[in-house]
C-alpha cells in the first residue's frame, strides 16, 4: 500500500476521529483532560505525518500534558472508523488489532523549545516514519 500523507488538523478538530483512553484521562499525575488535550495537539496544527495504510481512528493510551515543559501523547492507529471500533471492541471484548502506533512528543528540553515531533511505526515493525533527524 502507498504511504499517504495525514493532517493533523483534520484529526485534532474532530472527535469521531481521535479518543482517549479513561486511565490517560484520569491519570493521577497529568491527566489528559480535554483542555490538557486541546492545549498538547494545539502545538501540532500545522504538522502531517505519514503512514503507509489508512487511518481512521488515533487512540490515545498515555499521556503527559505538561506544557510549556516537556510532554507527549502515544496512540494506536486504527483502520476502522469509530462506530466500526466500537461494534469490533465489544464483540471481541478488548481492543481490536492495530495497524500502527504513533508518538506525538513537544514542549521545552533544557530551556529550548522542540520542534513538535511525530513518529509513526507499523506494529509489525515492517514500515516507519518520523518528522524530524537526530542530531548528535
Amino acid at each position: 500500500m502507498a504511504a499517504k500523507e495525514f493532517r493533523m488538523i483534520d484529526f485534532v478538530t474532530n472527535d469521531s476521529l481521535v479518543g482517549v483512553s479513561p486511565n490517560a484521562r484520569n491519570a493521577e499525575l497529568y491527566p489528559f483532560t480535554h483542555e490538557g488535550q486541546d492545549r498538547f495537539f494545539g502545538q501540532f496544527f500545522r504538522e502531517s505525518f505519514i503512514f503507509d495504510g489508512d487511518v481512521n481512528y488515533l487512540y490515545v493510551h498515555t499521556a503527559k500534558e505538561n506544557l510549556p515543559r516537556a510532554s507527549y501523547a502515544q496512540a494506536w492507529l486504527f483502520q476502522q472508523n469509530i462506530d466500526e471500533l466500537e461494534a469490533e471492541w465489544n464483540a471481541k471484548g478488548g481492543p481490536p488489532d492495530r495497524i500502527g502506533n504513533i508518538l506525538f512528543e513537544c514542549g521545552e528540553i533544557g530551556g529550548e523549545a522542540m520542534k513538535p515531533r511525530i513518529t509513526v511505526d507499523r506494529t509489525d515493525g515492517s514500515w516507519s516514519w518520523c518528522n524530524y533527524t537526530e542530531t548528535k
